[in-house]
């Protein structure tokens, strides 16, 4: 992938790379994020206007918007000002890799700063360069809490439109919450940087909602939370105490800390995630909810019996338990057969995958989450020994993989390649 990445492509044949693979689903009947449809959407611009597609946001957007800092990146051309990327790689700081501005196209291949972004936003306000009715389109939940180019959600209590960004070196997310006429905006040039966490508690501070602060609970109190859990089908989630605080376990992955807020809400200081419990019943609470990604989940209290049939499910839904590699029969797999998944692919709206390799060995890390080794069971199969999470890469015929399938919890998402 490094050296595909360095290779300049015309529209057309980013199109042509996966124009003969199957649909994921009918057409209208699922939704799935992926930058193909804005590749696609790049295209039928340049046929309908006749423009280049930089031309063309340049003539009808950023030219009359007086967007003098916004333009379509060539990574040849010398841009005053402009920024340098970076990622973090076997915990240490390193320059990004290259990645050909051209392949990213219509889905990302844009420069800008926050000025220019706020000019943006604000015309929007306007029906500038849009229209009423195109503005509504762009602004409606279609079911997925998605419209066009935006999520749909409410935070805070509070309607918010919403989307990041992630590619090589960079991490971004705005945020428009309409009915305050309130917009965010964070541009980061570190790849890890928790850009979608920074721009909630930006607007949480305008809101008036603090970030939470941790508070002293008695041993006893905290004791009240302790055991077991059942969440979704077959995940269970272990809750200890660990001193003056609660940590976390959910299916096999690393006990992470949570912090106590009030008497019965806690919440993470790694992700953004919220976990109040139910008023302690026989000085035990039956459960809690689980709040993130503007979802909430309900979790209630089982035993050890019932949380070792959840775990002996959960190892066959994703076909092996979590082992070490002296449990597991590692494979070494060629570098060239690597290189063919390395990349970033789409888990959610708001979650980049990046896979990396370093020598002889593969890593992945997830958008605000560490770096991990991926482990092979095969020369398309990996698997994790930190959480029990399983990875099915899908090359194509010349071995570059178009997806990987993300197999937790009992589910497989597939998270399609952002770019080529």
């Amino acid at each position: 992938f490094d050296e595909q990445a360095r290779i300049d492509r015309a529209p057309e044949e980013i199109i042509k790379l996966t124009a003969d693979k199957p649909l994921e689903f009918p057409p209208g009947t699922k939704f799935a994020y992926d930058n193909s449809g804005y590749i696609i959407l790049g295209l039928i611009i340049e046929k309908v206007s006749g423009q280049s597609y930089a031309d063309y946001l340049h003539a009808h957007i950023f030219g009359p918007l007086g967007m003098t800092h916004t333009g379509y990146d060539v990574s040849t051309d010398i841009l005053p000002h402009r920024a340098s990327g970076y990622q973090h790689q076997n915990d240490v700081v390193k320059n990004a890799a290259f990645l050909s501005m051209t392949l990213p196209y219509a889905a990302g291949s844009l420069y800008s700063n926050v000025d220019d972004l706020l000019t943006w936003d604000q015309a929007l306000y306007a029906a500038k360069p849009l229209n009423a009715a195109s503005l509504k389109a762009m602004f409606t939940d279609y079911g997925h809490a998605y419209g066009f180019g935006y999520s749909i959600e409410t935070q805070f209590g509070h309607r918010e439109w919403a989307h990041d960004g992630g590619i090589n070196g960079f991490a971004t997310e705005i945020e428009r919450y309409p009915d305050d006429h309130l917009t965010v905006i964070v541009l980061a040039n570190f790849q890890d940087a928790p850009s979608n966490k920074i721009a909630d508690e930006l607007a949480g501070a305008y809101f008036g909602v603090a970030p939470p602060q941790a508070i002293s609970l008695a041993p006893d109190v905290l004791d009240q939370y302790v055991g077991v859990y059942q969440i979704g089908e077959v995940a269970s989630v272990r809750i200890g105490r660990d001193g003056d605080h609660l940590s976390v376990e959910l299916s096999g992955q690393p006990q992470s800390p949570i912090y106590a807020s009030d008497q019965r809400t806690f919440f993470s200081r790694i992700v953004n995630a919220q976990f109040t419990f139910d008023a302690p019943a026989s000085g035990k609470a039956p459960g809690f909810i689980l709040h993130q990604g503007g979802v909430d989940q309900t979790a209630r209290r089982i035993n050890e019996a019932d949380a070792s049939r959840l775990d002996e499910a959960m190892a066959v839904r994703v076909q092996e338990p979590l082992l070490s590699t002296a449990q597991r029969p590692v494979v070494k797999v060629d570098p060239h057969v690597l290189d063919g998944y390395v990349g970033a692919y789409r888990m959610t709206p708001s979650m980049v995958l990046t896979v990396t390799r370093d020598g002889d060995k593969l890593f992945a890390q997830a958008t605000g989450q560490p770096l991990v080794e991926l482990f092979a069971l095969s020369d398309r199969q990996f698997f994790l020994t930190v959480a029990d999470i399983q990875m099915t890469f899908q090359p194509d015929a010349s071995g570059k993989a178009t997806a990987v399938v993300v197999h937790q919890h009992g589910a497989d998402t597939s998270a399609p390649r952002i770019g080529s």
